[in-house]
């Protein structure tokens, strides 16, 4: 996460490690992404996803907002295309059209 968006902060918060850009004042208006840990897997997660556009179809969710990506252990992730989403959840800024 340091090497993509080297200005993110992070925190913990709701039980995960939250990254958010303070210049757009708050955690959730700044929202990057967070990990949380769950039982089988690793979730990632995007305040923002639904916002967001998906032409992979990576994202996971029903949610208004919220979207995230399930990694198990033994599943290939494609890093490449995570991180492009990552660098879009950290470009996005709520209330700019």
């Amino acid at each position: 996460m340091r090497e993509t968006v080297p200005s993110a902060t992070e925190t913990v918060l709701w039980r995960s490690l939250s990254y958010h850009r303070p210049e757009l004042r708050g955690r959730i208006k700044g929202a990057v992404c967070l990990i949380t840990p769950k039982h089988t897997c690793v979730n990632l997660e995007f305040i923002h996803g639904a916002r967001l556009p998906d032409p992979r179809r990576l994202l996971r969710g029903s949610g208004r907002e919220k979207r995230f990506v399930q990694l198990y252990e033994e599943q290939t992730v494609d890093w490449v295309s995570l991180r492009e989403f990552v660098v879009k959840a950290a470009r996005y800024e709520p209330g700019r059209v």
